[in-house]
Order: structure tokens, then C-alpha cells, then sequence
């Protein structure tokens, strides 16, 4: 026998064990899975305590008209896309962001929803950014112990997500009948994710909008803390006064007061502890120094200037926004002037993620002041907090005692979706389930202390006992289609987040503890024990929107799913026309080895091989 007769049989030996090993594990965690839908199966008890059927038409264009104060207004539903492409020693980045806008109509029988009917409901905002790999470590190298790592996706991916919630922003500004949009993305995790990856790039002074010179002043260190962190509402009394949100809260009352406040006063007004009392005094005289007057060892004074630190924040990520996708050809669009030493220097990833957030804020203020409908539409979702966290908290709290178990799946998504099938026959959409704060993210039950006074349970933060601020978004799951003949074919379970409204949010079914060197209660937004006439809307508005037969629109949303073609149409146009336009430019410059134009040898090897198939497919034919 030959050595490649008995290389080719141990390779056939080899390939027939790896086949029947994913054989039988396949098998096992199918049969694992059979055996949860069987349990869900004729087991109401997820379909009757979390999820609510159904909405009263009626009921909710009566409460749009109180909403948005008129029985019809417009929509705009926006998505985005991005990609980058390495040529040589650069790499080319594509992000934009397409906007479709229509006008939904409340009657007392029907809510629908007209889909865009000319040009002008259709917006958009893009940028095509060259970037040679020499700039890549200042742009998006991220320093590790071990040296620099690059993704380029980081930089694509910031870019589309600045252009999206541009175009929301310019939309809202422009259009005073703008009551309603929707967005391909969760906002709540937006802000959760950049607000916490700049706090050391905030205190190191790294940011570029620091020292910027604005109509109201120059941009100082602790304005873009406060932009970091300070989402102001004082009717839903946030941020609240615990924990890391103290020294924010803090300033906040002073702010809403605008005048000098003793320490007393500040204590009295937050409700705090006496054991508080050194972090409130901190503000003053370590966290924010530079924001108060001299004014007495007990006084807390903020300077003039603080109450336009968000109009100055707001100037300088309007500027960095036009310079990056109103770019007019002379330098780089990711190329500005260092405000602090007048040089030329390089936006990066953080600071494009720090332009968002502002924008982010600035739109949720929007929102607040107009009563402006944000919804954030997640179409596939790994979050799992309404089983591991929301469900046990209001079991702790004395809510339920229910029957038994939650079967554990991937996601709540998933096990809404297999109990939407299992149990199809008793559920009609459109269904939705109870909304709950956001804050359950980063919630774990404390089952350990019990509390005897029902609507209470114990808490701590997943990690590091930090939770994230209450009473700034809600969230829920729902489904919005199922079938006529049979009830088991069905649209898929979706995520929405939204922002809360003092209208509607801030109530107080439960009361969570948490210890944080002192006790500390907090009161997260739920709508568990009623509802809220808002969550009727949105769903309302959602059916509206999410009937249109066609297959891959049916139960979701008719807006997005312009919007989405549309940034697919521009992501073909773009990948060929940008990526084109960089080959004519290496093409003129004479640079004629090919091996140069494979930017790495695996695509090199991957050509010459798929070039050899297909010739030898050929010669067989």
C-alpha cells in the first residue's frame, strides 16, 4: 500500500469520528431542547402573568391625541449600514445612515400608518473615510499589555452609529410634526456601553472636544464628565441620588435650584443618609472643583458658566459632525485642530463614540420637552435579565408565587418565542409583554435577605455591585403576526426600549434595596401590576406598522424595512464605488506588483485556490 493510499484511509477514518461525534451531540441537545418545549407545552403560566394580549384601538388614539396633542403625526423610521475595505496599506471605511418618514393616523377603529408617498420622506447622511494603516494605532490601536490591537470595525461601526443618531437629531430639529421614531438599535445600550468606556479616557484628558472655544465658553474636563453621565429630568427625578450617581444628582439640584445651596440643604433636598455627607462635600472639593465659587466651606455655589455646559458641548459635536460627513475636500475628514495646543491632530473611536453620546442626550431632551415617541427595535437579542433577574425580583417582592421553574433557555427571546409556538392555540397576537426598567440589565436578585413588606426585595449590582440609573428607559418583548389557518406560524419575538416619560414612568410598584456602604432604595419604572397607557400606544403604533404582506417585513416594522434597503442599496453602490476609486488611485500612482494589491497572503492563497477548482471543474465537464 502506498503512503498516499494510507493517508487518504486514516483521512477517511478520521472524518467518519468527527462526523459521528457531531452526530450524537447534536442529538443529545436536540433531545434537551424537545424536552423543554414539551414542558412549556400546555403551561400558561409565562402567557397569563408576563405577557399582555391584544390592545383597545380606542383607548390608545385617545391617548395619542393627549400625547402628541393631535390625532396625526409623522413618523421616521432610520437604519444604518457600514463596511471598510483594506487596499494596500490603507483601509477604506463606508458608514451611513437612511431615514424613510410617513404619517401615521389615530382613529377610534384603526391606527395606520401610510408609507413614505414621495422623495422628499426620504433623508440620508454617509461618509466614505481613507485611512492609511501609519494612523491606524492614534484612530482606532487599542494599548494592551502585550502591545496594540486594531480593529478597524470599531471605526466603521462608531462611524454608522454618529450618523444614525445624527439624522434623528437634524430630523427632529428640522421637522416640528416629527412625533414618532424608531430605530434599529437599542438606545438604552447605547448609552449604557460609551458612557462607560470613556471614563478613563474623560479623566486622562484625552478627548478632542476639550478645550474647544464655543459661543458659551470653552470646553472644560468637567463639562464632558457631566456629558458623559448627566441625563437630566427633574420630574422624573433623574439622575437619582445614590451611589455613583450621587455627585451627578448633586449638581443637578443645583442646577434646577440656581442659586447656592449649604450642605444641609443639599442633603435634606436628595433625601440622603448622614453617612453621605463626605461624598456630597467630595463634589465640591474633588469631583467637579473647577464648577463652583469660593462662597464658604459649607456652600455650594456653581460658576455662571455651568448652566450652559451641555449648550457648549452640543456647539463642538455639531462642528466634529459637519467636518466628518460635510467634509469639503481640504485635509481629512478625521483630521481637526487640537483646541488645546492649535496642531492638527486624529478623531478617535472615542471621540466619535463621544460625539453620539452627546447627540444621544440632545435628542432625548428633544424628546422630553415635545413629547417626541422614541422606540429602539431589536431584531435578534441574546439578553436573558427578564428571566435570571426581572422575574425573580418580583417573586422576591411577593408579586407571585407561581407554579414552578421558568425553563432556562439561550435567551428570553428564545423561550418567548418556543412558548408563542407550544402554546399557539391560547395566544393571539399581537402580544406584548409587561415593560420593566432597563436598570434589570445589571440587577441580581439577593433571595439571601428577605424582606417582609410586599412590593420590596433586596438587590446587588452583577458586577462589582454597580446598577445601572433607573427611570431612564423601559423595555419589552413582543410578537405581531401570527397566521389565520394556523395559530403555531408566527413572526418572530422582537425587543423595544424606549425612553420613560414623568407622565407615564414614574411609579412606584416596586421598591428595590441595595447596600452601597449605607442602605439605599431606589424605585426602578415598571408597569407589571397595571398598565401604562403608553405601552398600549407603542404596541398600537408597532401593529400599525408591521402588517405589510411581505415576508421578510410581516411582524416587524414596514419603516425599518425601507430604511434597511435602502442602506443595502447604498452598501452595494459604496463597496463598489469607494473601493473602486482607491484601485484607480494605486492604479495611476504606477504601483504594478500584484502581490501589493493582496492585503493579506491567506486572500492571496484563497484566489490561486478557488482559481484551480473552477479549472479543474471545467476539465471534468
Amino acid at each position: 500500500m502506498s503512503i498516499h493510499q494510507d493517508e487518504e484511509r486514516h483521512s477517511v477514518s478520521e472524518n467518519d469520528r468527527a462526523v459521528e461525534s457531531v452526530r450524537s451531540a447534536a442529538s443529545n441537545l436536540l433531545s434537551a431542547f424537545k424536552a423543554k418545549l414539551k414542558n412549556l407545552e400546555g403551561n400558561d403560566e409565562i402567557s397569563r402573568l408576563y405577557l399582555r394580549q391584544g390592545y383597545d384601538v380606542r383607548l390608545c388614539s385617545e391617548e395619542a391625541k393627549m400625547f402628541f396633542r393631535t390625532d396625526q403625526v409623522r413618523y421616521l423610521a432610520v437604519d444604518g449600514t457600514e463596511f471598510f475595505e483594506p487596499r494596500l496599506d490603507m483601509t477604506v471605511f463606508y458608514a451611513g445612515a437612511f431615514a424613510y418618514s410617513g404619517v401615521t393616523k389615530f382613529h377610534s377603529d384603526e391606527i395606520i400608518s401610510e408609507a413614505p408617498s414621495s422623495q422628499s420622506d426620504y433623508s440620508s447622511l454617509s461618509s466614505a473615510i481613507p485611512l492609511s494603516e501609519e494612523y491606524s494605532s492614534e484612530v482606532f490601536g487599542e494599548k494592551h499589555g502585550g502591545g496594540t490591537e486594531f480593529d478597524p470595525s470599531k471605526v466603521s461601526g462608531a462611524l454608522m452609529r454618529l450618523s444614525e443618531y445624527s439624522v434623528v437629531y437634524e430630523a427632529i430639529c428640522r421637522d416640528r410634526d416629527l412625533k414618532i421614531i424608531l430605530m434599529d438599535r437599542t438606545i438604552s445600550a447605547d448609552i449604557a456601553h460609551i458612557s462607560w468606556k470613556l471614563r478613563d479616557y474623560i479623566q486622562e484628558g484625552l478627548c478632542k472636544l476639550m478645550g474647544f472655544e464655543t459661543e458659551f465658553g470653552v470646553i472644560s474636563k468637567t463639562d464632558l464628565e457631566l456629558g458623559r453621565m448627566l441625563v437630566r429630568n427633574d420630574q422624573l427625578r433623574i439622575p437619582t441620588a445614590r451611589s455613583q450617581f450621587l455627585k451627578f444628582a448633586t449638581i443637578a439640584l443645583l442646577l434646577r435650584e440656581g442659586r447656592p445651596l449649604a450642605v444641609e440643604e443639599i442633603m435634606t433636598e436628595l433625601d440622603l443618609k448622614k453617612e453621605r455627607k463626605q461624598r456630597v462635600e467630595d463634589v465640591r472639593s474633588k469631583n467637579f472643583k473647577d464648577a463652583f465659587t469660593e462662597n464658604g466651606e459649607q456652600i455650594f455655589q456653581l460658576n455662571e458658566a455651568m448652566s450652559h455646559y451641555f449648550d457648549r458641548l452640543l456647539e463642538g459635536t455639531k462642528c466634529y459632525v459637519d467636518h466628518i460627513f460635510k467634509f469639503n475636500g481640504e485635509g481629512h475628514p478625521l483630521r481637526v485642530k487640537d483646541p488645546k495646543n492649535k496642531v492638527e491632530t486624529w478623531l478617535t473611536c472615542e471621540d466619535i463614540d463621544y460625539l453620539t453620546l452627546i447627540l444621544i442626550t440632545a435628542v432625548l431632551y428633544e424628546c422630553w420637552h415635545r413629547n417626541i415617541l422614541l422606540v429602539g427595535i431589536v431584531k435578534d437579542s441574546a439578553a436573558n435579565e427578564l428571566v435570571r433577574g426581572v422575574i425573580p425580583i418580583l417573586k422576591d417582592a411577593g408579586f407571585f408565587s407561581g407554579t414552578g421553574a421558568i425553563e432556562r433557555f439561550e435567551s428570553d427571546t428564545m423561550l418567548l418565542q418556543a412558548n408563542s409556538i407550544v402554546n399557539g392555540d391560547s395566544l393571539a397576537c399581537p402580544w406584548r409583554t409587561f415593560e420593566y426598567d432597563v436598570c434589570f440589565r445589571t440587577i441580581s436578585p439577593l433571595s439571601t435577605e428577605k424582606t417582609s413588606v410586599k412590593g420590596e426585595a433586596w438587590v446587588r449590582g452583577a458586577y462589582k455591585n454597580v446598577i445601572a440609573a433607573e427611570r431612564m428607559f423601559v423595555k419589552a418583548y413582543f410578537q405581531l403576526w401570527c397566521s389565520d389557518n394556523n395559530p403555531n406560524v408566527r413572526s418572530h419575538v422582537f425587543s423595544y426600549d424606549r425612553p420613560c416619560y414623568p407622565q407615564y414612568d414614574y411609579v412606584r410598584e416596586l421598591v428595590l434595596k441595595n447596600l452601597d456602604e449605607v442602605e439605599e432604595e431606589f424605585i426602578p419604572s415598571l408597569h407589571f401590576l397595571s398598565d401604562s397607557p403608553i405601552s398600549e400606544l407603542v404596541i398600537g403604533i408597532l401593529d400599525s406598522m408591521g402588517k405589510e404582506p411581505i415576508p421578510e417585513a410581516l411582524g416587524h416594522n414596514y419603516g425599518l424595512f425601507l430604511a434597511d434597503k435602502r442602506a443595502k442599496v447604498a452598501y452595494e453602490e459604496a463597496s463598489r464605488s469607494c473601493v473602486a476609486a482607491v484601485d484607480l488611485e494605486i492604479t495611476k500612482s504606477r504601483l504594478d506588483q500584484q502581490i501589493l494589491f493582496q492585503g493579506k497572503f491567506r486572500s492571496l492563497r484563497s484566489g490561486i485556490e478557488t482559481a484551480r477548482k473552477k479549472k479543474t471543474e471545467n476539465k471534468m465537464k
